[in-house]
């Protein structure tokens, strides 16, 4: 149970953030746009890295 909230979580964000992207791509240059991009990868990348290392704690197991 608990594993699915964590796993929504970080899913529903992410897909809102990609769909508000394509908004943000129209007025955005294509260098700051592969720069924004990275961002968001890099702060995916530490959320799910965090929950792996954590996951003793969160998950009980």
């Amino acid at each position: 149970m608990m594993l699915t909230i964590c796993d929504q979580g970080l899913l529903y964000p992410r897909i809102a953030l990609l769909l508000s992207l394509q908004r943000i791509l129209a007025s955005f240059s294509k260098m700051s746009t592969i720069f924004f991009l990275l961002i968001i990868e890099n702060i995916n990348y530490f959320l799910i890295s965090y929950l792996f290392a954590n996951r003793k704690y969160i998950f009980g197991k």
